[in-house]
């Protein structure tokens, strides 16, 4: 929340500034008016960079990931991850619905990321799977989440790097339907073709 926040009053501030010097030193009212028009999309362009790239990460570290999500997000922490040069939270706004967010980590703590530190690296959407590899930029972190449903008591998810699940099962329907899990881990070795194993039945490669 904070993240945003910030954000907002940076960007305020900004189109203030140039508006003052707009009326200060522009005295035709034609000159005003095209810069004032002008000033309305750079002052979105502006906001926007503010908003892929964090730039307190040049003067803060923060403690934990919980510190990290506190500051720049929404919601409640469900689980977090780690990987060798990152970890990932797994976060909740409600109603059985589940997020992710990736910060860096170094010697020193945690920093922020943006949509641009990380990419998609191979998906699936089938047969009720939904499935998503990311890869962190200038590292070998690689993460998987998968939403998937089973009537299963005691439902399982491997994949072919032998990676370590962790789950969260929701049961909306009270028994009349299959549960909805999330699923999530931090995969090693992700250079190659990746499957995944749901109950020990199906089978699904991500492209």
């Amino acid at each position: 929340m904070t993240y945003g926040i910030i954000r907002i009053l940076i960007s305020v501030c900004f189109l203030v500034t140039i508006f003052f010097f707009i009326k200060r030193f522009l005295k035709s009212p034609k000159k005003r008016k095209i810069a004032i028009i002008l000033l309305f999309f750079v002052g979105i362009a502006f906001c926007a960079i503010t908003f892929l790239f964090p730039i307190e990460n040049f003067v803060w570290t923060f403690s934990s990931p919980e510190a990290v999500f506190k500051y720049a997000g929404t919601g409640e922490i469900a689980d977090v991850i780690d990987g060798k040069h990152s970890c990932m939270i797994i976060y909740s706004n409600g109603r059985n619905s589940y997020s992710t967010m990736i910060a860096h980590k170094d010697a020193n703590g945690y920093k922020l990321s943006s949509a641009l530190d990380y990419r998609v690296t191979s998906s699936i959407n089938e047969k009720g799977v939904s499935a998503i590899t990311y890869r962190l930029s200038q590292t070998t972190d690689n993460y998987v989440t998968v939403l998937w449903f089973s009537n299963e008591s005691n439902s399982t998810i491997k994949d072919n790097k032998s990676s370590t699940f962790f789950s969260i099962s929701s049961d909306i329907s009270n028994g009349e339907s299959p549960n909805t899990i999330f699923s999530y881990a931090f995969v090693e070795n992700l250079n190659d073709e990746y499957a995944l194993s749901l109950n020990n039945s199906e089978f699904f490669k991500l492209n």
